[in-house]
């Protein structure tokens, strides 16, 4: 029974390894093979994390050329937007010249009726205003919109421009016709 059990006990152990002899009687020639090893090791170690720092480089690299070129392109898309395209400057000039034509009404206007003149002043600050924001919308660097926010918004305000030129035709004629019917 005892021999089977050291049978058994020596069947399934494993090899263990322990000191050699040249650990202990050549401990110096010993210790110079294993840090030879160890530098053979630590040489193909940097090799391979060179190769990896090298990758990671050449990918940040690649990363800062798409980063610099997609902000580029978001540049090049909102400095467009404050360009004004040449197509829209006669649309500004129409609406000057719908100016034009209420000044001319204002001033044949003047002093006629002292209710009129009050409109009339109105009028030609509203016109001012408008005026002022058809500068902006039409001068380079003056506003950051997209070619159709900036038609619309010059087409409001040609269309504020046209109401404002109908009421003053209007008020033009209502001051004649009081004044020819003798009512001023």
């Amino acid at each position: 029974m005892k021999i089977m059990i050291a049978g058994l006990l020596l069947l399934s152990c494993q090899l263990v390894r322990a000191q050699t002899f040249d650990e202990w009687f050549r401990q110096k020639a010993t210790q110079l093979k294993y840090l030879r090893q160890q530098i053979a090791a630590l040489q193909l170690y940097e090799q391979v994390t060179s190769k990896g720092y090298a990758l990671v480089k050449e990918a940040v690299q690649g990363i800062a050329v798409i980063k610099t070129g997609d902000i580029n392109l978001h540049s090049g898309y909102f400095s467009s937007l404050r360009m004004v395209k040449p197509g829209i400057g006669q649309q500004a000039l129409d609406i000057a010249n719908i100016q034009e034509r209420i000044i001319v009404i204002v001033q044949g206007m003047r002093g006629k009726f002292v209710a009129g003149d009050l409109f009339f002043s109105g009028l030609l600050e509203a016109c001012k205003g408008d005026m002022d924001l058809l500068k902006v919308l039409t001068t380079d660097g003056g506003a950051q919109l997209r070619d159709d926010q900036r038609l619309a918004a010059i087409a409001a305000v040609q269309m504020r421009m046209e109401q404002r030129l109908r009421d003053a035709v209007t008020a033009r004629n209502v001051i004649l016709e009081m004044q020819l019917n003798g009512g001023l």
